[in-house]
């Protein structure tokens, strides 16, 4: 967590210095931001109430057909 949280201030202190980094800053990279974190910690906490009711095997079922899809595409 703190070398993610390290990443993404280097790259925020970047993105907002130069002047290409003012180019990525737009409403729908904002509102893209916003939305994926929100549902990357759904995602996280249902995982992690699957893992207390130890039913993490049903993220099982979630990964492999990810994995099938890649394979397949």
């Amino acid at each position: 967590m703190p070398l993610i949280t390290a990443g993404f201030l280097k790259g925020l202190w970047w993105m907002i210095k130069t002047p290409e980094g003012h180019a990525f800053i737009t409403m729908s990279f904002v509102a893209t931001l916003i939305v994926s974190t929100v549902l990357a910690y759904l995602g996280l906490m249902l995982v992690a109430r699957l893992a207390e009711q130890n039913k993490i095997w049903l993220f099982g079922f979630y990964t492999g057909l990810l994995a099938i899809i890649s394979f397949v595409l």
